[in-house]
């Protein structure tokens, strides 16, 4: 999650359900708060790594599942899987971590989408667009 990477996360959020959308904005809305206090000594960085379990349930549910199996026929308890759930987990706390820095921005759609989905409205009529967007998530308004 490098250059780019605020804009991609950011995008990857109005795809979400609005339920889960306004639950994860109000978390990292939360963590950000916490990472400012003057009194606390966790930055956004010590924040994703405690909350991206949290956060990212199901990829940890089927690592628990992967590593149990996986040891069990393996007496050192390392498999070339490990490795690669180890950099999911690395990517999921950058991902976190982004989304605790950016949390002001969490559930805005950038000005070039709504243009284009304007645009749209305005060729094909409302109900196709409203359609398009059903499919989607179902995330129609700008800001959030």
């Amino acid at each position: 999650v490098k250059g780019g990477g605020k804009r991609l996360v950011l995008l990857a959020c109005v795809l979400l359900p609005a339920v889960h959308l306004q639950v994860l904005r109000m978390v990292v809305r939360l963590l950000s708060s916490v990472a400012r206090e003057e009194t606390n000594l966790m930055d956004t960085a010590s924040l994703a790594v405690v909350m991206t379990p949290n956060i990212f349930r199901c990829f940890l549910d089927s690592l628990s599942t992967t590593t149990t199996s996986s040891s069990s026929g393996n007496s050192n308890g390392n498999s070339s899987g490990s490795s690669g759930h180890q950099m999911t987990l690395r990517i999921h706390t950058a991902v976190v971590e982004r989304l605790i820095q950016h949390s002001y921005a969490l559930g805005l759609i950038p000005n070039a989408v709504a243009d284009q989905a304007h645009l749209l409205r305005e060729k094909y009529g409302p109900l196709v667009l409203e359609a398009m967007m059903a499919g989607g998530g179902g995330n129609s308004s700008t800001s959030r």
